[in-house]
């Protein structure tokens, strides 16, 4: 977490984040089995822009996916 303070004291707080290839176009990248949503975890975008703005962010968990193994991990929002 990186808190910035501009001016008259308004604060912009920013997370650091991993973010995951989910282009539905990359067949690679996300598969959804029984509404589940699976990401794979070895595809990574956006590596040289790691933060997001606190407001955009969403609090998300991530589950190992047994039924496809590797670096697949199902994607539990909070």
């Amino acid at each position: 977490v990186v808190e910035l303070l501009y001016g008259a004291g308004m604060p912009v707080v920013l997370f650091k984040c991993r973010w995951f290839n989910t282009d539905p176009d990359f067949p690679r990248s996300t598969k959804i089995d029984h509404g589940l949503l699976s990401v794979n975890t070895s595809t990574s975008w956006y590596e040289h822009a790691p933060f997001v703005l606190a407001i955009q962010a969403k609090q998300v968990f991530y589950l190992d996916d047994p039924k496809v193994g590797g670096g697949w991990k199902v994607v539990n929002v909070m």
